[in-house]
């Protein structure tokens, strides 16, 4: 590898990690909402909520994402997706356990 694909390939994860780190932030609690309202309409086990967690933020990252790869022509974005909806998913379980931790 030479200088400049390195330079390259460094400002590729950072772009990717900002973009990701923004999304979750902006739609932890977006996300959060409307796992809940699946949770209350199927009656989820408490074991499972965390998979169901990750499995919407991996769908709504994604579909976010696949939509902008496909504006911008460049299906690198979809990486994004798929960390944003890691960390989306990281910060709806926050904001999900403090409010069922303040309801109690």
């Amino acid at each position: 590898m030479n200088d400049s694909s390195i330079s390259d390939l460094t400002a590729l994860i950072a772009v990717i990690g900002t973009v990701a780190v923004a999304y979750g932030k902006a739609l932890g609690a977006t996300q959060m909402q409307l796992v809940q309202w699946v949770i209350d309409a199927l009656d989820i086990e408490r074991r499972y909520r965390g998979l169901l967690n990750l499995a919407i933020g991996f769908m709504l990252a994604m579909t976010l994402s696949a939509i902008a790869a496909w504006i911008i022509d460049d299906r690198r974005f979809l990486a994004v997706g798929l960390l944003a909806g890691l960390i989306a998913s990281v910060e709806a379980a926050k904001e999900h356990d403090g409010e069922v931790r303040s309801e109690k």
